[in-house]
């Protein structure tokens, strides 16, 4: 991967719209949260699109698997913008997850309902983040 490579990230506003359609989630989304937030690169190889790991996120090496931003809380928080404060609760009975993210200072509250823990932490975070 040469040094000159630029970043292409989905806007967040469509990789939002399909968060909120999952049911729970999954390897193909947390390929998109990983090139939203700027931990890949998409390339063309050859005349077909790959997706490349930035070689010193934690992950380690190129075409590797993203963390799982959708499937676990501690790779949702990754999302959350630097000094922000979040809070979680759910309402086990009606399967329904709520995040809330707090924007530095308190000034904006982004409040999202999941059906997963995971990808409700990790909308409101992407929310705040559009902030």
């Amino acid at each position: 991967m040469s040094t000159g490579e630029a970043i292409v990230r989905m806007p967040s506003k469509e990789l939002i719209a399909k968060l909120e359609a999952a049911t729970e989630g999954s390897w193909k989304l947390d390929v998109e949260v990983a090139h939203t937030v700027g931990h890949a690169v998409q390339v063309d190889v050859k005349g077909s699109t790959d997706i490349l790991f930035l070689p010193e996120y934690p992950t380690g090496g190129y075409r590797c698997n993203p963390l799982r931003y959708t499937q676990s809380i501690d790779a949702a928080m990754s999302v959350l913008p630097t000094s922000s404060d979040y809070q979680q609760g759910s309402a086990k009975l009606a399967r329904l997850y709520w995040a809330e993210v707090f924007t530095p200072g308190g000034f904006q509250k982004f409040t999202v309902k999941a059906p997963t823990p995971a990808l409700a932490l990790c909308i409101a975070a992407l929310k705040a983040r559009e902030f």
